[in-house]
């Protein structure tokens, strides 16, 4: 199944160190524009979830499902790209008694950022692996962010900035090093009515929910100016998780999680 995905995916693997985290090539690049996504191709497994997010090999994918109030963080896996995603795994490391949501994942897959209200106010939590291979251990609060309220956000590739929803604006926060505290770039919000944002490795474009949980698009000429031009994709998809290679996303459709896929024009 999804030999399209296949395609796209061949090549795309990396290696990394955990620190400083590098970001691949972005799927774009010098002798590459992207075109439109094509339409989306239900996933057969996981049965149910939200805010997916895909590793950078394509090989495994985070999301969530439960209640509210109650939602858990979940992982499932593939061996290859020709077959489905399978063996369901709750990221019981991560995991409390509050509510636990967008998951979001650096390009060498070993940084998981997430949303929790374990706090009593929802905020962006970090954990860490050694190893691909190994499991989460939670850090807590990146510093700098502890008194930011989250309603969604985005890792970059390399760890060095989050793109965080605060009640519909989104707001930037970079960091020097993965030691350092993020710093808020811009004085004024880097766009509105933006919820459940994701980014492109260049951080250059960035999908959300928009008006009416609509898949919407926008973007912005260099990294220190605010997204523009807001246009609706799609009006029944939302949660976009944007992989690393820039190529494939994954959104949620009817509380199924879908593929889309672009490539060079």
């Amino acid at each position: 199944m999804l030999p399209i995905i296949a395609m796209l995916g061949a090549g795309c693997q990396w290696a990394f160190q955990l620190d400083p985290v590098a970001p691949p090539p972005d799927g774009a690049g010098p002798n590459c524009t992207l075109g439109p996504f094509s339409s989306p191709i239900e996933l057969a497994y996981p049965p149910s979830g939200h805010d997916p997010y895909l590793a950078p090999s394509l090989l495994e994918v985070f999301y969530d499902r439960g209640t509210a109030g109650a939602y858990e963080l979940y992982t499932a896996t593939r061996p290859s790209l020709a077959v489905d995603f399978g063996g369901e795994q709750l990221i019981a490391e991560v995991d409390s008694s509050a509510e636990e949501t967008d998951p979001s994942i650096t390009a060498d897959g070993l940084r998981l950022y997430f949303r929790s209200t374990r706090s009593g106010t929802p905020r962006t939590y970090e954990a860490i692996r050694p190893a691909l291979d190994q499991k989460f251990k939670l850090v807590g609060i990146p510093v700098g962010l502890e008194t930011v309220e989250t309603d969604g956000l985005a890792v970059a590739v390399d760890g060095l900035a989050v793109f965080i929803d605060e009640s519909g604006e989104l707001n930037e926060y970079r960091r020097t090093s993965t030691t350092s505290p993020y710093l808020r770039t811009l004085a004024s919000p880097l766009g509105m009515g933006v919820s459940f944002p994701t980014v492109s490795p260049d951080q250059l474009e960035v999908f959300y929910d928009g008006d009416n949980s609509a898949l919407t698009r926008m973007t912005r000429a260099d990294r220190d100016s605010p997204f523009t031009d807001p246009q609706v994709i799609d009006s029944v998809e939302y949660d976009p998780g944007l992989a690393a290679d820039s190529r494939t996303m994954v959104v949620t459709v009817a509380d199924r999680l879908s593929l889309r896929t672009r490539s060079c024009q």
